[in-house]
């Protein structure tokens, strides 16, 4: 049930939903041809505020807002042949935001002594004896970056989280404890902790996106599932090593969440492709948008 995923969500990876969300300072506005800039910045849960870009489209503007969180950040996100550019010509609020360990927030100097593929393990461990998951600590600021969207943002009638490579789990987390979130998309998201603690070649950037000892309650697919009936689409999955994963219909770790959309009725709200090509993936995503 719902209700035992999030509890268990809950103990195991620290999460606390915010109370006190302060106030977003406004730091600069700029106007291009097809878009409008504006640059937040947004109190985090910690002593830290998370850098927030807002693309507001001139013309045909819609009353979706589209949460993008790229795992290497902002910047990256942000160039001009990116997701985030045919997203806003077709018509679409954009917010861009960072979080701790990620783009202009990270990944900071404190490595320790257990770095490995550029990846922090001390900080990793630090997180087990504070009982407060990095993956937590994340989902709870994508949730004070909704609360800014919806308190401060007019005309948006519904919000999309869109997640780029590790950070569908943080999104996935946030997402279980905020129904404001209407759809989310994941795309090249590594999708199960169980496979990573099974795996004897694992890609070690994916570690700080996962919680310690989650497997025996739950896993992320049991989120996906979690999520009914809200839209899900997955595009190019990840399996441990950071290659791609294939499908079959005997073995796969989206079987779980798809028999749980299917037994509801709503199967055509769940939606995942794993050959999707780099010409072909942001019309995919346009597509989604405009169908859902």
């Amino acid at each position: 049930m719902l209700s035992d995923v999030t509890d268990d969500v809950k103990k195991l990876s620290g999460f606390e939903n915010p109370v006190n969300f302060g106030k977003a300072v406004f730091s600069g506005r700029y106007k291009q041809e097809n878009y409008l800039l504006e640059k937040y910045l947004i109190p985090g849960s910690g002593n830290y505020m998370l850098p927030v870009a807002l693309y507001i489209p001139v013309a045909q503007k819609k009353a979706e807002l589209l949460l993008v969180l790229d795992e290497k950040g902002m910047a990256h996100a942000a160039n001009e042949d990116s997701l985030i550019h045919s997203l806003v010509l077709d018509g679409y609020s954009v917010l861009l935001f960072d979080l701790p360990g990620i783009g202009s927030l990270g990944p900071g100097y404190l490595k320790g002594d257990a770095y490995i593929d550029n990846t922090s393990y001390n900080q990793w461990f630090a997180s087990i004896l504070t009982n407060k998951s990095i993956v937590a600590m994340r989902a709870e600021d994508i949730l004070r970056v909704t609360h800014f969207a919806q308190s401060e943002i007019n005309e948006i009638r519904s919000l999309t989280g869109i997640s780029v490579g590790s950070t569908g789990s943080e999104l996935l987390h946030a997402a279980v404890f905020d129904k404001n979130i209407d759809k989310v998309c994941l795309i090249q998201p590594f999708i199960s902790f169980a496979n990573i603690a099974m795996a004897l070649d694992y890609s070690p950037s994916f570690i700080p996106f996962t919680v310690a000892g989650a497997i025996n309650k739950y896993d992320l697919p049991d989120l996906m599932a979690a999520l009914c009936p809200r839209q899900v689409l997955i595009l190019n999955p990840l399996a441990s090593d950071g290659s791609s994963v294939e499908y079959n219909k005997k073995s796969c770790e989206l079987s779980y969440p798809k028999i749980v959309y299917t037994q509801k009725g709503v199967a055509k709200r769940f939606n995942y492709s794993h050959k999707v090509d780099d010409d072909s993936y942001k019309k995919e995503i346009l597509d989604w948008l405009e169908k859902f």
